[in-house]
């Protein structure tokens, strides 16, 4: 064909197209009583990507072609509020199409009541290669008053759901109030539930796959486009006490579309009646054994109240929309009469459903607790009695129910969760076994590069000092090599090493600067050591000091060094009831290790870890070794509180 040809085809079809697209929404929006308007015309322009060069100004957010309509549709969703102006954006296909129809027949109207809008904007865009069209809206209020626009399936009367039928109801109705200073709110469910991609990434991260508000219980479920696996209702029923109110994709819209990828859909239960209901959904393969479990499930366990307009996650009494441990230990503190202890929500303790909360009560949250738990999780082959404190970095770090991608991912964590590591296994440094609101697996906290990683260590190595004791004056190079923390913090300044001159009273002159100094000091964060605590010891805050004293002078530390040590660590130590302390060896020194220029004939390396507690615990005593000083002398100490 020539390009001649081939111009005057596509002309044709480009003429068809905005002809019987304008006939549509013209016949569309002339059987309904039209806005309160200027003098624009009631039919849409349609505008197709190439020809919008003589488009009028508004501000950069609002859509004047195909490509930022589509940008604002997965940003905003239909409806966004900003300079005094409301838009929308229709997606002639997404929301219009049904079964056996065409996008080219009337869907929709859109309508106001009790109050004047000027419409300024009414334009649809599309491209030759995209599914869908585009129809952009723009609003400006006239005066106060409330009006709605609603989109209107002339297929579907009503607002009844049938997914036996296999496709999603799309039926929106939005709301709108303009105050006296023509203040635009959206008053419907929209103005806070998500109806585009970056707003369902935002909502899930914020509130998890399952939450509730209002009267709603609303479960956010990913599935892999192309692959047998969905998600489906459990044999757990909701009774009369709930009905499915919608179902609706939040999926990413892209001009061609997508083959694979994954499917965000929203599902949404509406509270009818008072009551405990509960709703599980389940993500499975269609395909393959039906006795096989499920790859991932979804339960809300849920209370009921006020004739149906309020709806709470059972079990949650502090308020904190999540039923987890925090919540057993509200209910207990509060059964025992502890001071400053408030039930948000009593109501979701009482699982015997007599009014009133008791020991029973709290037997039941504790069973409900654990039921809620998802087991079959792959047990470390090191559990750590008291794991360290990390913070997720990474948005979206999925927990799953092994140390392996492969297992079936049972959370989804929001970035700075904090964690703490209950286990590992021997042979894999790349996953940890830890725990998030009440269930337990495995996430990866470092990718394969072995460089980047998914969460930060809260763990300080604190006050490391290096006293330097040669037996002449004596040039020494020190270098600090860390594998399991970051340096932060030396003094005088590390520079690949520190050069000093050190003499045999322990003081030092930095090459570097000529400054004197006592020692070398360095402290590090993002501490990923996991220090041993299978034996020390637990001291009473008050005793910290004379414990400290014995220990230290037995280990080979000076006085002058010693009194050093405890000016820094006691204040820290001695107001807590009890401390747990054990002085680490090899756990320490492989993961920071010194090179000395000339070796030293002696090196003390004391470091000691502690975990304030608030009760005593039994604890196998550390054996220490004592330190004898000959020849040129290395002394260093430091510890780390693990919270």
């Amino acid at each position: 064909m020539t390009s001649t040809n081939k111009s005057i085809k596509e002309w044709k079809v480009k003429t068809m197209r905005q002809k019987k697209l304008a006939a549509a929404i013209l016949a569309a929006v002339t059987a309904i009583t039209p806005l309160s308007m200027s003098a624009h015309s009631l039919a849409p322009t349609i505008v197709f990507a190439e020809e919008t060069g003589n488009a009028a100004k508004y501000p950069d957010w609002v859509p004047t072609d195909f490509e930022s309509a589509l940008k604002f549709r997965n940003t905003y969703g239909t409806t966004h509020i900003q300079d005094g102006l409301l838009c929308l954006v229709f997606n002639e296909e997404r929301e219009c199409e049904r079964k056996g129809k065409t996008k080219d027949e009337p869907h929709y109207r859109i309508s106001a009541s009790d109050g004047a809008m000027e419409k300024l904007k009414d334009d649809t865009y599309g491209t030759e290669n995209s599914s869908s069209d585009y129809e952009v809206v723009v609003f400006k209020p006239l005066e106060a008053g409330n009006f709605e626009i609603s989109l209107i399936d002339n297929w579907v009367k009503s607002s009844t759901l049938e997914p036996e039928l296999g496709y999603v109801h799309y039926l929106t109705h939005h709301t709108f109030s303009v105050d006296k200073n023509k203040n635009i709110t959206e008053t419907d469910r929209f103005s806070w539930m998500p109806d585009c991609i970056t707003e369902y990434q935002d909502y899930v991260k914020k509130n998890g796959e399952v939450s509730v508000k209002d009267d709603l219980i609303i479960f956010c479920l990913d599935s892999a486009a192309g692959t047998p696996y969905t998600w489906q209702q459990m044999s757990t029923g909701f009774g009369d006490h709930a009905d499915l109110y919608e179902y609706y994709d939040c999926s990413k819209e892209t001009e061609i579309p997508l083959d694979g990828g994954t499917i965000h859909l929203m599902k949404v239960f509406k509270a009818t009646n008072d009551g405990y209901v509960t709703i599980g959904l389940e993500y499975r393969d269609l395909i393959g054994e039906s006795d096989k479990p499920a790859e991932k499930t979804l339960i809300a366990n849920c209370v009921i109240l006020d004739n149906a307009k309020k709806v709470l996650f059972s079990g949650d009494v502090n308020g904190d929309k999540a039923f987890n441990i925090a919540d057993v230990v509200s209910l207990q503190n509060w059964l025992l009469g502890k001071q400053d202890v408030e039930l948000a929500n009593w109501e979701t303790a009482d699982f015997s459903k007599d009014g009133k909360l008791n020991v029973f009560d709290m037997c039941l949250m504790k069973r409900a607790l654990f039921a809620n738990r998802v087991t079959g999780y792959v047990e470390p082959d090191v559990r750590t009695v008291y794991g360290e404190p990390l913070r997720v970095i990474e948005d979206g770090l999925k927990l799953y129910l092994g140390p392996d991608e492969s297992y079936p991912f049972v959370a989804s964590l929001p970035k700075s969760t904090r964690l703490r590591e209950y286990g590992y296994q021997n042979d894999n440094h790349r996953w940890i076994f830890t725990e998030y609101n009440g269930q337990f697996g495995w996430i990866r906290i470092i990718q394969d590069d072995d460089m980047t990683y998914t969460v930060y260590y809260e763990l300080v190595a604190d006050k490391p000092v290096i006293y330097l004791y040669p037996e002449q004056e004596t040039d020494v190079h020190v270098e600090l090599e860390l594998t399991e923390a970051d340096l932060s913090t030396t003094y005088p300044k590390y520079n690949n090493g520190w050069d000093v001159t050190a003499f045999p009273d322990g003081t030092l002159l930095n090459k570097a600067d000529g400054t004197h100094h006592k020692y070398l000091f360095w402290d590090a964060v993002n501490c990923r050591t996991r220090f041993d605590f299978t034996k020390g010891f637990c001291v009473a805050g008050g005793d910290t000091e004379a414990f400290l004293r014995e220990k230290l002078t037995c280990m080979g530390l000076t006085e002058q060094e010693m009194n050093e040590f405890i000016v820094y660590w006691l204040p820290r130590m001695e107001h807590n009831k009890y401390n747990l302390i054990s002085f680490q060896g090899n756990a320490y020194t492989n993961s920071a290790k010194l090179n000395i220029t000339p070796s030293p004939d002696g090196l003390l390396r004391i470091f000691m870890a502690y975990i304030p507690l608030e009760e005593s615990v039994d604890i196998e005593p550390q054996q220490l070794d004592t330190f004898e000083r000959n020849g040129f002398t290395v002394v260093e100490w430091g510890g780390c509180e693990v919270r």
